[in-house]
């Protein structure tokens, strides 16, 4: 054939190949795309930039640059990077845990490795679960030890200042709601009383 091979003496395979069709393969004589790494055991592929310099993964569509993934040296994240656009959809920090998002069976978990059961499709995991809307968010926590158990859902007004809050009681005997000033509305689990 006409593939332009690069070997190392002290082996009968070729290291490096350029076929007949330009597909390039390192690893394997058979190169079956443009760009074909291949080895024995684990196969990494490095892409190093200098100190404070990212290094990252250009997708080109036409010769435009359309999306990269990669190193943002500025702030250390891994991050989707929209070139059309120029935004970033997608950044992930470092961090020292494992299992910050994992999404398994069409479920999505959040600082857990295994999200609960087929019929949960979101399940997150932490001290504190926050939606922010605007000025105003609605955090679930517990708010004491007392509830360490029962999380409370709680709505902050946009001074950041605590406008409501509900969830279930001790033992989850019944179901709370309160506003700044104190105890609104409790309904006992039995019985349905109010």
């Amino acid at each position: 054939s006409g593939d332009f091979q690069i070997f190392n003496s002290a082996e009968s395979d070729p290291n490096f190949v350029i076929d007949d069709s330009g597909n390039v393969g390192i690893g394997t004589e058979n190169p079956g795309r443009h760009l074909h790494i291949s080895s024995s055991g684990v196969t990494r592929l490095a892409i190093d930039g200098a100190s404070g310099s990212n290094a990252r993964l250009h997708f080109n569509e036409g010769r435009v640059d359309t999306w990269n993934i990669g190193l943002n040296a500025s702030d250390s994240t891994f991050n989707i990077y929209d070139s059309v656009n120029s935004k970033t959809p997608f950044r992930v920090h470092q961090g020292t845990s494992n299992n910050v998002l994992v999404v398994s069976g069409g479920r999505v978990g959040i600082g857990t490795a295994s999200p609960d059961s087929s019929d949960e499709s979101l399940h997150v995991e932490g001290s504190k679960v926050r939606v922010k809307m605007g000025s105003d968010s609605l955090d679930m926590q517990p708010l004491s030890s007392d509830y360490a158990d029962h999380p409370y859902f709680e709505i902050k007004d946009f001074s950041g200042s605590r406008a409501a809050f509900f969830g279930g009681g001790e033992s989850g005997s019944y179901t709370h709601l309160y506003t700044a000033e104190g105890t609104n509305l409790a309904i006992a689990s039995a019985g349905a009383n109010v």
